[in-house]
């Protein structure tokens, strides 16, 4: 009975019908099932292959040295201040990565050049702020994009006074309260709102099969077991009625 899994032939032979409409059933969703299974097989063969993301400081390394991709980030910025200023170190080895004989190669004027940069040269990787980041890949497009998960160098915003000014504490109660009540989440959240995104066509349509594509195999095979259960019962009772 379990030679239709593997597409053989099946010599049983039956004169009852109830056996035979099961095995109708039974065959279809052997079919199904070895179709399903050589699809999803011949599929996974064809997968195309993807280059490893970056997502921490450290995988900057292997990209830069071995996939020959070229760093970049913000110049004259806090970043390139926080590498540039390290004597060990993740931030040491990052800084060692740019590409100092040609800093236009690495170092730009704007996050939104950086961004450009990418979109025009596949072998670019820039290092910018979260917000800047998330902001500009929802302006040209995510689905062009890789954002790294892991994040490092907390740089958070404030204003600059002169030393002594009376002013500070004022500014930094007012600050405080900003952060505090949420109004710095709820500023971002509406500059994150109003950037419409572009469509991007989708490079790869297709879709791994998942078990709710199988789900109509099992569904014919239900229906043919209840159909000879029905046939069983009738012809039970039929065989009760004559004797």
């Amino acid at each position: 009975m379990y030679r239709g899994l593997l597409v053989q032939g099946n010599r049983i032979h039956s004169p009852y019908s109830v056996h035979r409409l099961m095995f109708v059933f039974w065959y279809l969703f052997c079919i199904i099932i070895s179709a399903l299974y050589n699809g999803t097989l011949v599929g996974h063969f064809f997968l195309p292959s993807y280059e490893k993301t970056v997502d921490s400081l450290w995988d900057l390394e292997t990209a830069v040295k071995h996939d020959q991709k070229v760093l970049g980030t913000l110049q004259h910025s806090s970043l390139e201040l926080a590498f540039k200023e390290a004597d060990e170190g993740i931030y040491y080895t990052v800084y060692k990565l740019f590409c100092h004989d040609d800093r236009s190669r690495c170092f730009v004027r704007s996050t939104r050049l950086g961004t450009e940069k990418i979109l025009r040269e596949p072998e670019a990787i820039q290092v910018q702020s979260e917000m800047n980041a998330v902001y500009l890949v929802k302006l040209f497009g995510s689905r062009l994009f890789h954002i790294g998960r892991d994040s490092f160098h907390p740089n958070p915003n404030g204003f600059a006074c002169s030393s002594g000014a009376p002013y500070k504490y004022v500014v930094d109660k007012i600050i405080y309260r900003m952060i505090e009540t949420g109004l710095i989440q709820k500023f971002i959240k509406i500059e994150m709102d109003s950037v419409h995104e572009p469509r991007v066509p989708e490079d790869l349509p297709q879709k791994p099969l998942v078990l709710e594509h199988m789900q109509a195999a099992f569904y014919i095979l239900l229906i043919g077991f209840i159909l000879a259960t029905l046939i069983f019962i009738v012809e039970m009772s039929m065989h009760r009625t004559k004797d």
